[in-house]
């Protein structure tokens, strides 16, 4: 199809128009501020959350001005998020609006955890923090088949994701190889010395 075809397929109105919107694809925007960068984006997937539900009730959403991007930023008022980072809040809407052309597929066309172990805790750390409560338990059940035992555990324990415990401890303790410094810098000492105990315990039950 060349450039001219398309004017048979697609026209700008000559007169203004009224059409309905439609129900489910008319998307409004809102404006963010986190760690001093500003995120302009779409309010839908927000309204998922009672946090923002309240928030966007008790402090009206303000409209955005005409304009590029660049000449409305100063101008346009936005919800400042505090005890945020920029990069945590990135990590948020990459799963957030994960769309599946942004997927990564394996060979086999099956879906892959194609985001960093600490995007996900980044994730489970605000969603829980905005109460996005089922996307929450949609990424959780998710990570069920996650390869990092130990980043596993800590979301499970940490974000009361029973679901993922049982997997995670089972992989961890049952395994040859001893708990690896990685292991103990993503559990914490805490945590870490628990899985040890149990490690140990384990052993001297079954003779390993």
């Amino acid at each position: 199809m060349s450039l001219t075809d398309t004017k048979s397929y697609v026209s700008m109105p000559s007169t203004p128009t009224t059409p309905t919107c439609d129900p489910e694809f008319f998307y409004s925007f809102v404006d963010f501020e986190v760690d001093g960068v500003c995120f302009c984006l779409p309010t839908q997937p927000f309204e998922q959350s009672p946090f923002f539900v309240e928030l966007f009730k008790e402090q009206p959403r303000p409209s955005r001005s005409q304009g590029s991007a660049a000449q409305n930023v100063r101008g346009v008022q936005r919800y400042v998020l505090n005890d945020v980072s920029a990069e945590e809040f990135r990590d948020f809407l990459r799963i957030l609006l994960d769309c599946p052309w942004r997927r990564v597929r394996t060979v086999s066309n099956v879906r892959a955890l194609k985001f960093s172990s600490s995007a996900y805790l980044s994730f489970m750390k605000l969603a829980t923090l905005w109460r996005f409560d089922a996307m929450r338990e949609e990424v959780a059940n998710d990570l069920y088949d996650f390869d990092n035992p130990a980043m596993k555990l800590l979301i499970g324990t940490k974000f009361e994701q029973k679901q993922l415990i049982p997997s995670a401890l089972h992989t961890i303790v049952r395994r040859a190889e001893p708990l690896e410094p990685e292991d103990y810098e993503i559990l914490g000492l805490d945590l870490a010395i628990r899985v040890a105990k149990c490690r140990e315990y384990c052993r001297s039950a079954e003779g390993w």
